[in-house]
């Protein structure tokens, strides 16, 4: 008989046999689930100073992480990310790109940039809220 086992170690292996269920799902749905990662790395002096990582599936581009060493922020480092990540997302035939950010992080920002909100989730945590945000290319 089956049972649930707490795994919070779980080995790569483990997960994508886990992931395996889904992604058989999905191809038997014909809507395949398989991301494609991406990334763009922000060098200083042979450094990493900040970057961008992501990936694509079903043609959407996600934006997972946007960091800049605070010593470079407000330099335009970010919006360069960003733009590799959109001229990415439309070489690669994307229909948008999204990515979710919280209140004391960037909301201002990725509005700045085109992007528009389509949900959030409030006290997430305390008094904070997780915005997503998404930009349509075609």
């Amino acid at each position: 008989m089956p049972e649930i086992i707490a795994d919070h170690d779980q080995s790569k292996a483990d997960g994508d046999a886990v992931t395996a269920y889904l992604m058989q799902h999905s191809d038997e749905a014909e809507q395949p689930w398989n991301p494609i990662p991406y990334a763009f790395t922000l060098m200083d002096d042979g450094r990493i100073r900040g970057g961008l990582i992501g990936n694509i599936n079903r043609s959407w581009a996600y934006v997972a992480v946007l960091a800049v060493d605070e010593a470079l922020r407000g330099q335009g480092w970010g919006e360069q990310l960003m733009a590799h990540a959109e001229a990415w997302a439309i070489e690669n035939k994307c229909s948008g790109i999204w990515l979710d950010t919280f209140s004391f992080q960037a909301p201002k920002f990725y509005k700045k940039l085109g992007f528009s909100e389509f949900g959030s989730l409030p006290n997430f945590p305390g008094d904070q809220t997780r915005h997503f945000f998404k930009k349509e290319l075609i």
